[in-house]
């Protein structure tokens, strides 16, 4: 709706956005599909993000905090490898497509390789 131009004052498109930054986001901070670190995929948190972005909660923090998950998990600066106990800052390194950020959800470009 963002991409089509759909105004972020609506009070209809606010409280879409109140329930994705209140039920989505997992005890990681991360945006996810059903609020659980399990659920996490970058394209739809970062669909998400972008979208939440465009409607203005840029100043959220739980979005702010999000991205900053997603950007963590990208670089893998600040995350905890996977068999660390912090099960707040352990993310899978199989389940981050980049670089080259190829979709590992549906099998484009190199996604079925595992970078370090």
């Amino acid at each position: 709706m963002a991409q089509l131009g759909a105004d972020g004052a609506d009070p209809r498109i606010r409280a879409g956005c109140e329930i994705l930054l209140s039920r989505y986001i997992d005890s990681n901070g991360g945006l996810s599909f059903t609020g659980t670190p399990s659920d996490f995929n970058h394209c739809t948190a970062g669909i998400m993000g972008a979208a939440l972005i465009d409607f203005g909660w840029l100043d959220d923090r739980r979005l702010q905090g999000a991205m900053e998950w997603l950007a963590q998990t990208i670089t893998g600066e600040g995350v905890a490898d996977v068999s660390s106990r912090d099960t707040n800052k352990r993310h899978g390194k199989f389940r981050n497509s980049s670089p080259p950020f190829a979709c590992s959800a549906n099998a484009t470009g190199a996604a079925d390789q595992e970078y370090a």
